[in-house]
């Protein structure tokens, strides 16, 4: 409290700081593509000779790479790729495979077909000991959807906002003491 005047002035905190506007995510539109496995890691995989897209059988296609007579699928590599389960659902737009080579559907998309489907949960077929990998419970989260951290505020300048300034000795002589605190006025 303060004085003006020989009068009483009413108590105000300062305005709480205001933060700039956040700068807008910039996200990968491929955030849930896999890279290719190196030879090394698909060394152990059979080759199906009618390609990914015939499998119809999640071990089968998770132990195997494409080597169908197709080279390329609109300008998509398709032989010697490892194959994708797509965890028994359609893999993609125009398709009712769940199985397909994975050049097909990392860079498909909006290029070969229109959407693909499985790419929260989708497989890529690889060896670890030389043999293939198992079924993996997969479930990739688009980055937009991921909780942030909230964010920093500003270190405080002299003191915290909302603690009044202490006013000046020479503002305070209209002001009448209170002896038991401002809680009991």
């Amino acid at each position: 409290a303060q004085c003006r005047d020989g009068s009483p002035l009413p108590g105000m905190l300062a305005a709480p700081p205001t933060l700039p506007p956040p700068l807008p995510p910039q996200y990968n539109p491929h955030w849930w593509a896999s890279p290719r496995p190196t030879d090394y890691e698909m060394k152990c995989l059979m080759k199906h000779r009618y390609g990914c897209a015939v499998v119809k059988d999640q071990l089968t296609c998770l132990g195997s790479r494409d080597d169908s007579t197709t080279a390329y699928w609109k300008g998509l590599r398709v032989r010697g790729e490892p194959c994708v389960w797509c965890k028994g659902s359609m893999c993609r737009s125009g398709s009712a495979s769940l199985c397909e080579p994975l050049d097909v559907l990392m860079r498909g998309e909006g290029e070969a077909f229109h959407t693909f489907y499985a790419r929260e949960t989708y497989q890529v077929a690889m060896c670890n000991n030389s043999k293939p990998l198992p079924p993996l419970l997969i479930h990739r989260v688009a980055p937009w959807l991921k909780p942030h951290a909230p964010p920093t505020l500003p270190p405080p300048k002299e003191s915290a906002w909302w603690i009044p300034q202490k006013p000046k000795e020479q503002s305070l002589g209209c002001l009448t003491p209170q002896p038991r605190g401002c809680s009991s006025i």
